[in-house]
């Protein structure tokens, strides 16, 4: 079964009974001003293709703090939190704060870019990390859930909720360990600013 969710319904998230239980998603999170700063921001990073063990995802990302994925090309050492922009360590301010963390318990910072036709594929993400939040610019991308593992639910249980530009989500709890997600291939140039709190 596939539940789909458009940000045009949002009487629909804050209902327990449609999202996973601590999936949290707001709408405008960001404003258009922020967003194009952001976007003209990511153009003068080193993004890189991501490696996880053999395997080399479409996207690229740089990324900064922990981390268990190493990154190829020009930049193959991640940079520390300190040399994050001041445009990203005020959205890791924001982005703390709307999810009742200090900034400083945000301890990996990621930004991916999506290129026309990226996807991401099925996954939890490493263990080492606890909340995820994630902030999307640029075009549109639909993000899917389904319970994990098989034994939990019914592997076609998928919920597909569309994440607008400039919208923001958060996982934790059961939404964070009891349910996998990734992206079907993006229809437009897109980035996403991810941030991961360490796990307890």
């Amino acid at each position: 079964m596939n539940t789909p969710l458009s940000t045009a319904q949002p009487d629909l998230f804050g209902s327990a009974d449609v999202l996973p239980p601590g999936f949290v998603f707001t709408p405008g999170f960001v404003t258009p001003a922020e967003e194009a700063a952001l976007i003209a921001l990511a153009a003068t990073l080193p993004f890189a293709e991501a490696r996880y063990h053999q395997y080399t995802a479409r996207r690229r990302v740089v990324a900064w703090g922990s981390a268990r994925h190493a990154i190829t090309g020009d930049e193959p050492k991640r940079q520390p939190l300190q040399a994050l922009p001041p445009l990203l360590q005020a959205l890791r301010t924001r982005l703390g704060t709307w999810a009742g963390l200090a900034a400083d318990e945000i301890v990996q910072v990621l930004m991916s870019e999506y290129r026309p036709g990226t996807p991401l594929g099925w996954h939890r993400d490493a263990p080492q990390y606890e909340l995820i939040a994630g902030v999307s610019l640029g075009g549109p991308a639909r993000l899917r859930l389904r319970p994990w593992p098989p034994e939990s639910g019914d592997r076609n249980e998928v919920i597909s909720l569309d994440l607008a530009p400039r919208s923001a989500y958060r996982m934790s709890g059961p939404a964070r360990w009891g349910w996998q997600h990734g992206l079907p291939p993006v229809p437009a140039q897109r980035w996403s600013v991810t941030m991961r709190s360490a796990r307890r």
